[in-house]
């Protein structure tokens, strides 16, 4: 019997790594063709050597090694040597390739369809995978044969007994009982009785011998004896089925039984499964007419004729001619003894010329295994579910293929039809060992999802080969206890993290990460795209950045993401600006979605106490002290010296290499303060005194308040610059209440407005302004800022507010000096001990380069105050630095 060889091809490993999921395999085409290649140069092949002819898809079926389908041909104009089929498939409806190659050396002749117009050549392809997703196959409908189609050539093929039956080479009559073309007792299977005159009924004969009248060269035909005793004879030229005899009995009875058999099969077919069972079928086997039934461990079937459900009683029929079991054909060494067994039965036989077939009994998985000279080959299992010959080869060759893929993960090494599997240990190894020389084709699984394919090529028995299969994982950092999931599409994947979260990817593509953890929500994507690994560390600490390159004159600055921070801190993507709003009218900020800028909003102040919070019952801006809290948050800021850039960063929460900024966690008024140092709508600022006179009477209201100090100013404007990512505060926010004015505005200037950020309705210069809820951060009137003084350009800070005081250095910290002349700001200092500080350090710029606010200096002890008053004008700003007035200084704009 002829063996074929074959092989899953290169591009067929692509098409089944890329079958997964929610993904359909269609097997779209099928060829056959003449000559051959290397059995090593198979896999490579994406087309047939000389393709001859389409061959027809019949259909397929799943079975345990794979996906079996179903090819026939029939035959071609032209005849030629069939040495290959190929079938191939796409995915999702792509490009088709040639999923699989067959080859058979010797080749099967294939005639012509002048020579035999009825040939076809039907041939069985396992596909071999272990993939179980949804598969379908495209098919030739042209091939199939329909009902109708059937019953009208089993009508043809049987039609009634008036057709002549001819006997090309025995018998050619005219139907007068003329014969020619054959000698008389030539061809006949019983002796030729001869006579001169016509037999009568008293001429013994046969059924089915022939008597020949030498007087008038007619021929007549026996059918036997009828009732009495007489024999029957007739012409042969007028004689029909029941004048011949087949296996004993007359040719017309035995066709009357198999036109009585093929009009119970075209009956059966309606689409009712077969029935199978392990004894014959019994009245009660319930069954449908034309149903057939299986014994399969004698392998007859039987048909059922009759059916009555109501009285349970069912006639099953053996048809003529028998059943046929089965076959194995085995090739192994000659002289290997053999065993061959189903658990049940085991049948034993010898290789000869290194062949053995086995007629097997029943269905089933068969187990087969030969033994030579002490050596065993490989057990080799085939499943066995309809009467065909297969075929299997067993060898002595073994041979060790190491595959390295992970853990745990389950290794298959592919051969043709041959697969061995096997489970990777702690050390990511799976050792097999394998009974063919040839190249393998190596995948392994893990939860459910398959790896890289890898080939190794095994020569010698006894030696060791090795081979490398990869996954598509992604491992997720954060923190311990995380739920952690990722989702692809219609993919979703859960895990909990034991400080890493380690996914098995089935689909390449970005794949959204979410980590939540009492309460805490983290997230992130990666693009995964090959078989390696890949990562992706979350936080639940959230951190936003700019990069300021103070070498260059735009107000600017940079915002970064996380493909662009230099320094990899930033893990949340800002692609957005802030939109202040005008008046009444809407705003927007990325940032209120994300502390600390979202936890920026009023409260009220009772008895020292934080109360209401606005939008609560009861809060009032004109009865209660009124206030901004400022979350706490966490900061860091890099100088990059040499490339002249400084990097300022933002966290929500604690994080490695941040600092909490020590004005976070505060509440610092909402208004200018007014007559008796409240913070309330409705009335004009408090001015004209000093600022110790400012700091006595806020420290007077209790022991938590003091005069709005260095640190929560500073924290305020860091927060502004991440968020608005420019040094210009006047064109970003509004220019404040500072254009030709001649005098201060009451507080609320801001109370109508619904968003936190912008400016009030008017022209803009001669409106109140607000950056998250503090009304006049700048314009109107300047604010004494309390915690820093100054001495010949040294700058000292203090972070205790009881420790406050004027023209000191005593418990303030030395953090560098400041600029030595008036101007536009163009640096501004960096100080080790407080990197939060803001202090210029140079001037020189513009009401629209670098930072456009002013700075003053002079000598000797100084105070501070910022902002701007209601005249500024361009001078004025969130970064105004006004720091050349002795502490004594009073006026009607501070």
């Amino acid at each position: 019997m002829a063996t074929w060889n074959g092989v899953i091809t290169n591009a067929g490993n692509s098409l089944l790594n890329e079958w997964v999921n929610e993904k359909t395999l269609n097997f779209d085409s099928a060829a056959a063709g003449q000559g051959t290649v290397a059995a090593a140069a198979m896999m490579a092949q994406t087309a047939l050597v000389n393709e001859k002819q389409t061959a027809s898809l019949l259909g397929g079926e799943r079975v345990s090694s794979g996906i079996r389908l179903k090819l026939r041909i029939a035959a071609p104009n032209t005849a030629y040597t069939l040495n290959q089929f190929r079938v191939s498939a796409s995915v999702n409806g792509g490009a088709s390739a040639m999923i699989a190659l067959f080859q058979l050396e010797q080749g099967v002749p294939i005639p012509s369809k002048t020579e035999s117009p009825d040939f076809v050549y039907t041939f069985y392809a396992l596909i071999s995978c272990s993939n179980t997703g949804t598969w379908t196959v495209t098919v030739d409908t042209s091939a199939c044969v329909t009902q109708s189609d059937m019953s009208a050539a089993i009508t043809e093929a049987v039609k009634t007994k008036q057709d002549k039956i001819m006997v090309k080479g025995l018998l050619l009559g005219d139907g007068n009982g003329n014969i020619s073309a054959a000698v008389a007792g030539k061809d006949y299977g019983y002796p030729l009785a001869t006579g001169s005159g016509a037999p009568t009924d008293t001429t013994e004969g046969t059924a089915g011998q022939h008597y020949y009248d030498s007087a008038t060269g007619k021929e007549y035909v026996c059918s036997g004896k009828d009732s009495s005793g007489k024999y029957q004879w007739k012409l042969s030229g007028a004689s029909d089925a029941a004048d011949l005899t087949y296996n004993g009995e007359s040719l017309d009875t035995f066709l009357d039984g198999v036109s009585s058999d093929l009009d119970t099969l075209s009956k059966g077919l309606d689409g009712s499964k077969p029935l199978t069972g392990k004894t014959d079928p019994t009245s009660s086997t319930k069954g449908s007419v034309g149903q057939s039934y299986l014994n399969t461990d004698t392998m007859q079937t039987f048909y059922c004729t009759a059916a009555n459900d109501q009285t349970g009683v069912y006639t099953w029929e053996k048809p003529k001619g028998g059943g046929v079991a089965p076959q194995l054909e085995v090739s192994v060494a000659t002289g290997s003894a053999i065993t061959c067994t189903n658990g049940e039965t085991t049948l034993t036989g010898t290789s000869v010329g290194g062949k053995c077939v086995f007629d097997l009994p029943g269905y089933g998985t068969w187990s087969l295994y030969a033994t030579l000279n002490g050596q065993t080959t490989a057990t080799e299992t085939v499943v066995v579910d309809q009467v065909k010959q297969y075929a299997v080869t067993l060898s002595y060759f073994a041979a060790t293929l190491t595959v390295t893929a992970e853990s745990g993960a389950v290794v298959t090494a592919t051969l043709g039809t041959k697969q061995y599997t096997g489970t990777c240990g702690s050390n990511g190894k799976c050792a097999l060992t394998v009974n063919y020389a040839g190249t393998y084709s190596v995948t392994a699984t893990k939860s459910g999802v398959s790896s890289s394919t890898a080939s190794a090529e095994v020569s010698t028995s006894g030696g060791s080969y090795t081979a490398t299969v990869k996954f598509c994982t992604l491992t997720v950092t954060i923190d311990s206890g995380s739920t952690v999931k990722a989702v692809n599409g219609s993919t979703t994947l859960t895990a909990t993290s034991n400080g890493t979260a380690k996914f098995y990817l089935p689909n390449t593509g970005t794949w959204s990460v979410t980590a939540t953890k009492n309460g805490e929500t983290a997230t992130g994507s990666v693009a995964c795209s090959s078989y390696t690994g890949y990562t992706l560390e979350l936080s639940y600490v959230k951190v936003f950045g700019v990069c300021w390159n103070y070498n260059a004159q735009s107000t600017a600055l940079t915002r970064l993401k996380k493909s662009t921070d230099p320094n990899g801190l930033v893990n949340v993507d800002i692609t957005t600006n802030p939109a202040p709003a005008v008046g009444t009218g809407a705003g927007s900020s990325p940032f209120d979605s994300y502390l600390p800028w979202s936890g920026m909003d009023e409260y009220n102040i009772i008895n020292n106490a934080v109360s209401y919070k606005k939008g609560q019952s009861g809060f009032s801006r004109s009865s209660y002290d009124t206030v901004v809290f400022i979350p706490e948050y966490y900061f860091r800021i890099i100088d990059d010296a040499a490339n002249k850039k400084r990097y300022f960063y933002i966290a929500d929460k604690a994080k490695s290499g941040f600092t909490k900024h020590p004005g976070s966690g505060k509440y610092v008024g909402r208004y200018n303060t007014i007559s008796g140092h409240y913070s309330k709508t409705g009335a004009a600022p408090l001015v004209n005194l000093t600022r110790a006179s400012a700091r006595s009477g806020a420290r007077g209201k209790g022991s938590k308040w003091s005069e709005y100090d260095f640190a929560s100013w500073c924290a305020v404007w860091l927060l502004y610059l991440v968020e608005f990512s420019d040094w210009d505060s006047q064109s970003k926010i509004g220019r404040g209440y500072v254009d030709s004015n001649n005098s201060a505005i009451s507080s609320g200037g801001t109370d109508s407005m619904i968003y936190h950020t912008g400016r009030a309705a008017g022209t803009n210069g001669k409106t109140a302004v607000q950056y998250r809820h503090i009304e006049n951060p700048y314009g109107n009137v300047f604010e004494f800022i309390d915690g820093i003084n100054f001495s010949d350009g040294t700058v000292y800070v203090c972070l205790n507010p009881a420790s406050y005081a004027d023209d000191t250095a005593t418990n303030y910290t030395n953090i560098g000096s400041k600029i030595q002349s008036d101007g536009y700001i163009t640096a501004i200092g960096v100080a080790a001990a407080m990197p939060w500080a803001f202090f210029p350090t140079g001037v020189g710029g513009s009401e629209t380069t670098y930072i456009p606010d002013y700075a003053y200096y002079n000598s000797g002890w100084r105070v501070l105050r910022v902002g701007g008053d209601w005249s500024s004008g361009g001078c004025a700003g969130l970064f105004y630095f006004y720091a050349n007035n002795t502490s004594s200084y009073t006026y009607s704009y501070v």
